[in-house]
């Protein structure tokens, strides 16, 4: 696959974290080194410039960094949830509504056949 994706969206995709990780991050020693983010550069067939692999590098430390801050969180006596938030779902009552009036319909439909809706073909086999 020869496929480029433009660096920017991947910045984009990663930006509201890199201010949160930003805000927590304390200095820790680079994890990514050189060799891995080329080996990523080159899975991900991202072509970068020499500042924006610096500034990939940075941005993935930063991202590490805060899941290893994650990690260290205390979660021994936290039940896990479902949903962040205690909601019921509130059911609506089962009840019959108006019958749809299928001849109005096809009355209406561009083509019909024995009852069935005929439509152009949208996927061929390969």
């Amino acid at each position: 696959m020869n496929t480029k994706y433009s660096p920017s969206s991947f910045y984009s995709s990663i930006e509201s974290l890199y201010l949160q990780i930003k805000l927590l991050s304390r200095p820790v020693a680079t994890v990514l080194d050189t060799q891995t983010i080329e080996k990523l550069l080159t899975l991900s067939q991202i072509d970068l410039t020499a500042a924006e692999r610096d500034k990939l590098a940075e941005d993935l430390d930063n991202i590490l960094i805060f899941v290893q801050q994650m990690n260290n969180v205390a979660t021994d006596d936290i039940e896990p949830l479902a949903h962040p938030i205690e909601i019921n779902q509130t059911m609506r009552a089962d009840t019959v509504a108006l019958d749809i009036d299928q001849d109005l319909y096809q009355q209406i439909a561009p083509v019909m056949q024995e009852g069935y809706y005929i439509v152009p073909k949208v996927i061929t086999a390969p």
